[in-house]
């Protein structure tokens, strides 16, 4: 399928873009396809990669994150945080974005920049560039709302509803928090080559018989990457990490004081 081959070449040229001059980065890892691909095409491309990947004692990640660094034969690195932890690291997440101005995350994505934040610094301490695979869900139709669009409404409808989510990504907190903790962060997904090829594809080829981004999980079987990441759903960070769980409870606490 030659839209599966412009896709890999695509990534390519974005992965090869993020490096510039670096010869090795961090990736921030869950173990899904969309950091899997990353993974893999790096070190295709001989660029030195670690893993990383942070979770709350007994979350999901665990295992995925491990399992999939196993297969894919990457070193990673990971931090398993208690809930006394990951209460200190909230407030600490607060504190810096005071101090850079950066506007506090509503309810509704709070869960989201804090797994992202507990990354970043924890990935930080030992690397210069880190990457990210933000920006794959909104290109390739990750997120399980794209399904009830589709399936209740239209293509057109679906579309529409991608593009706007594409357009209030948010990359510069995680950029500005990454160069508070003395890194750099680029996002491959997000790269001009790919973003262009992505809204050119055709609806057919994000979600396929419910399959939520079909053509990376297909690249990523033609890649020969093991059947523990292109058979298994990956749930959103916050989600499979436990820090959505985790931080309702503490914030519900903090509440009643």
């Amino acid at each position: 399928m030659k839209e599966i081959k412009e896709l890999e070449k695509n990534l390519n040229r974005a992965i090869l873009k993020s490096f510039g001059e670096e010869e090795k980065a961090g990736l921030l890892f869950s173990g899904g396809v969309d950091s899997s691909l990353l993974a893999f095409l790096c070190r295709k491309n001989r660029k030195k990669i670690k893993l990383y990947s942070v979770f709350y004692e007994k979350s999901y990640d665990k295992l995925q994150s491990i399992t999939a660094a196993k297969s894919l034969g990457i070193e990673i690195s990971t931090k398993e945080y208690t809930k006394k932890e990951i209460k200190e690291l909230y407030h600490e997440f607060k504190e810096i974005c005071r101090k850079l101005e950066l506007s506090f995350p509503s309810q509704v994505i709070l869960s989201v920049k804090f797994a992202t934040f507990a990354a970043i610094k924890f990935a930080a301490e030992k690397e210069n560039l880190l990457l990210s695979g933000q920006g794959a869900d909104e290109l390739f139709a990750g997120y399980a709302k794209y399904i009830k669009t589709l399936e209740e409404k239209s293509n057109e409808e679906l579309e529409k509803a991608m593009k706007q989510d594409f357009e209030n990504i948010d990359t510069e907190t995680d950029e500005k928090i990454a160069r508070y903790f003395g890194a750099e962060i680029k996002f491959p997904y997000l790269e001009k080559n790919i973003v262009d090829f992505a809204f050119s594809l055709p609806i057919y080829f994000k979600i396929r018989n419910r399959k939520r981004k079909f053509i990376l999980y297909e690249l990523a079987k033609e890649l020969g990457i093991s059947k523990e990441i292109t058979e298994k759903d990956k749930k959103a960070l916050q989600y499979s990490s436990g820090f959505d769980k985790i931080l309702r409870k503490i914030l519900k606490e903090e509440q009643k004081l």
